[in-house]
């Protein structure tokens, strides 16, 4: 007769793997009445150019804090910055609002905006900043990812262009980091330091900064705010150490209505996160899905090497399109890489935001045509109180 001890075990033990194993779920709920918080018809009332609102991508969202000043706000009502870029941008856009649903306001953007001051960093119709000694950023400045640092009162940005390194152009696009006071102007505290990759999404876990950008997961590695003149490999270099992030490759699954994950068929374009507890919590569209949409996968951050973990299930589906906006009436078809400038049945740019326990989902539809946003209701859920009554259930277990 088997023991009743090794039974329950084993029963646990097969919970706990059938818990690993299945990816968060979440239901979306569109806000706004479905219909989107930012969109051309901002630019035009603005006065902008046919140009700058042909294109809307990349939103990141913060609550705009209680130590800066109502006078040094994009609007003494500004409750809400959205940070948010061009494919082929010349600035880093930001919108300002009172509350998440909006009405949401463009601010240093229109008519009356001088080349090099609108948004809040501008690379100019020129299409170059210096940085540094040797360093400049050429061609377009996106994908902003923006966060509050309260311990040294500023605001920290992320973003990446293409970059010059003695008039070389660099081999692939490069994530560099500026910050500012008041959140409006980037410009002037930009760090002459290449990070990582393209599309990088920093966060923090066990007081270590790092981040993800696809499917490679980076960390910081230096504390330096600045490099000294050396060699062109160091400046084209990423100063962040990377690696492959195992749990995002998901080239072993297929499922009906979600794959292929085939690599080279698919590739993870765009991606957010929200860290709850001790999980992570990805949400990415892939270059190739037809339609693409929004997936969410998540890993548990409490092993030596989260990253290495190979995933445990196909990634779940959080949302596509279905709103005339955002493409839903557009037959889907492959999506492909680089800009988009016509409606497509897309979405992409996820970007997670929390807040009063509720989590919102800010993301782009219709390919790069217009942000939307919808509330985040979690449909399957492990949280902390079961994963400790499961921790002291098999401390009364012999070993």
């Amino acid at each position: 007769m088997i023991d009743s001890t090794l039974l329950k075990v084993v029963a646990l033990l097969l919970l706990v793997l059938s818990f690993g194993a299945r990816a968060q779920e979440f239901a979306a709920t569109r806000l706004n009445n479905a219909m989107p918080i930012l969109s051309k018809q901002h630019f035009d009332l603005a006065g902008a150019s046919v140009e700058e609102g042909a294109n809307i991508n990349g939103p990141s969202v913060i609550r705009v804090p209680d130590w800066i000043p109502l006078e040094r706000r994009a609007s003494p009502r500004a409750r809400y910055y959205m940070y948010f870029g061009h494919h082929k941008g010349r600035y880093i856009r930001l919108a300002w609002a009172e509350s998440l649903e909006g009405p949401w306001r463009l601010y240093n953007t229109g008519r009356d905006i001088p080349e090099g001051k609108r948004g809040v960093l501008d690379i100019g119709d020129d299409r170059k900043l210096k940085i540094g000694q040797s360093l400049k950023i050429v061609k377009h400045v996106a994908s902003p990812d923006v966060h509050v640092d309260h311990d040294n009162k500023r605001i920290e940005m992320y973003f990446h262009g293409p970059i010059k390194y003695k008039n070389k152009l660099c081999r692939s696009q490069k994530t560099l980091s500026a910050n500012s006071l008041w959140g409006l102007d980037f410009s002037s505290g930009i760090k002459a330091v290449v990070l990582s990759s393209s599309y990088l999404r920093v966060f923090e876990a066990a007081g270590v900064l790092q981040g993800l950008s696809s499917s490679r997961h980076y960390t910081s590695r230096t504390t330096a705010e600045s490099l000294v003149e050396s060699a062109e490999s160091e400046y084209c270099g990423n100063q962040w150490q990377g690696r492959p992030a195992r749990f995002m490759d998901f080239s072993g699954f297929t499922q009906s209505g979600v794959g292929p994950f085939t690599p080279a068929r698919t590739k993870i374009r765009h991606l957010g996160i929200y860290k709850a507890d001790n999980r992570l919590h990805v949400f990415f569209t892939m270059r190739g899905h037809a339609p693409e949409r929004i997936l969410a996968t998540s890993v548990m951050l409490n092993s030596g090497c989260w990253q290495c973990t190979a995933p445990q299930a196909a990634p779940v589906e959080i949302l596509r399109a279905k709103e005339t906006w955002e493409g839903g009436a557009v037959a889907p078809s492959p999506s492909t890489k680089g800009a988009q400038f016509e409606l497509e049945n897309a979405l992409r740019d996820p970007f997670l935001f929390y807040e009063d326990d509720a989590l919102y989902l800010f993301y782009v539809g219709g390919g790069e045509r217009a942000i939307g946003l919808a509330q985040l209701t979690r449909t399957i859920a492990r949280g902390r109180e079961e994963e400790e009554e499961e921790e002291e259930e098999e401390d009364i277990f012999p070993q």
